[in-house]
């Protein structure tokens, strides 16, 4: 249940981003392409690797999805040490 909470909590806070991007009166999932496409030029200016971005993302939504995995999935990381955001030749 706690989870649930949190994961509400993190959505809402999504909203807030949208809703502070202007462009929510044009419809949500509007305002939600527009914010990735804005962060993919973030990712351009600073260097990083959008698509590794995106799949860390994606982790992150199936590991808070499943919070079981979490710990598992951030230990098995940082003994890799894999960072993958950072381009090859970018450190942290």
């Amino acid at each position: 249940m706690r989870q649930a909470k949190i994961n509400r909590e993190r959505a809402q806070r999504a909203k807030l981003a949208l809703e502070a991007q202007g462009y929510w009166d044009c419809g949500a999932s509007y305002a939600a392409s527009d914010l990735i496409c804005d962060i993919r030029h973030l990712c351009d200016r600073e260097g990083w690797d959008f698509d590794a971005v995106v799949e860390s993302g994606m982790g992150n939504y199936r590991a808070e999805r499943h919070p079981d995995d979490i710990e598992l999935g951030a230990r098995q990381m940082h003994k890799r040490g894999d960072y993958p955001i950072l381009k090859p030749g970018v450190s942290a």
